[in-house]
């Protein structure tokens, strides 16, 4: 594949921009400063919520750039929400109602809150690791308002999970390789990068997009250039236009190197 007219670069954060320490591939830093300064924007696209992504802009120098946080449902741009979507709170406690609150996992994210039902040792370094405050909640008595995205790790038989959840009318749940994840209506990364793509007047053949994770397909297969980096999952790269090197040996930094600079 020759070079495009890349206009957008849309990057999943952890397991495709983050190498597994959590850091910026410094190759990845330089790449993407170069992209920048050719005028190219670029857009960080996570399943995380703004606060946990913010420090992120700054060492990359994007403060100018739109935010997507919560594959979407949260889209940032100079401190003012440009898109906000939320689950219902009726839908929420239906969905809710289906898993076991002493066994099961639940972490419901506002647009820079984690509610939990229980808290676990994970739930605390993950408060402290990306600076989310967070709360315990009965989510049966009270579901909370302004929810984005729901996560629901570890689950056994998922599928059959995923489809009670479907059986109550929830069309928007997503098997991931850990857990079930459920969005708003109508949203996930590639609706965000499509939302965005219209508010800069770019097409998606404009966009090059690189994710490793299922909730990444819908953004990664909708792109000029969809980009797999090698450590991700076998569905994502048989869908990508081309794969590069892992998070962990700079594969952005190669895929922008070959497609945009």
């Amino acid at each position: 594949m020759s070079k495009k007219n890349i206009k957008m670069i849309a990057l999943d954060m952890d397991g495709t921009l983050l190498n597994d320490a959590g850091s910026v591939p410094q190759a990845n830093v330089q790449a993407l400063g170069q992209a920048l300064a050719k005028g190219i924007k670029i857009i960080l696209v996570s399943a995380r919520p703004a606060c946990a992504m913010l420090p992120y802009y700054q060492q990359l120098h994007l403060a100018d750039m739109p935010m997507a946080a919560l594959c979407g449902a949260y889209i940032v741009h100079h401190g003012m929400a440009i898109q906000e979507k939320t689950i219902p709170a009726v839908v929420c406690g239906k969905i809710l109602s289906l898993f076991d609150m002493e066994r099961d996992y639940i972490k419901a994210y506002g647009k820079n809150s984690l509610y939990v039902n229980r808290i676990t040792d994970e739930t605390i370094k993950y408060a402290e690791n990306f600076n989310v405050p967070y709360k315990k909640v009965d989510f049966l008595a009270a579901s909370p308002d302004k929810i984005c995205r729901i996560y629901i790790p570890g689950i056994l038989q998922k599928q059959a999970k995923l489809a009670a959840i479907q059986a109550v009318g929830m069309n928007h749940a997503n098997l991931l390789e850990s857990g079930i994840e459920i969005m708003p209506e109508g949203i996930n990364k590639g609706s965000a990068v499509e939302f965005l793509c219209k508010r800069y007047g770019f097409s998606a053949e404009n966009v090059m997009a690189a994710g490793n994770e299922g909730s990444d397909v819908s953004m990664v297969s909708a792109a000029g250039v969809g980009v797999a980096v090698g450590n991700a999952i076998a569905s994502l790269q048989k869908i990508a236009d081309v794969v590069v090197a892992s998070n962990n040996e700079a594969g952005v930094a190669e895929a922008v190197q070959r497609y945009c600079l």
